[in-house]
């Protein structure tokens, strides 16, 4: 058996991390160990949960969707 993916979704909008989380959970090999409105919040739900993979939105808030993925990487 393998591992499942670990998924966390970061965008401001709820609506589109509630349809982004239902795919994820209904995705036989993922697993969706959270969810973030902001880069901030992704920060640290990122450290706390150590995801494969991060599905991010390019406008947050607060911060560059591609500057909060240089930052996940590092």
């Amino acid at each position: 058996m393998t591992d499942r993916i670990k998924v966390i979704i970061v965008d401001d909008h709820p609506a589109i991390r509630e349809a982004l989380a239902n795919i994820i959970s209904d995705g036989m090999d993922m697993t969706l160990c959270g969810q973030a409105g902001s880069a901030a919040v992704a920060f640290k739900l990122a450290r706390e949960t150590q995801p494969d993979v991060a599905v991010v939105d390019i406008s947050l808030e607060d911060a560059h969707g591609l500057d909060l993925v240089q930052n996940l990487q590092a």
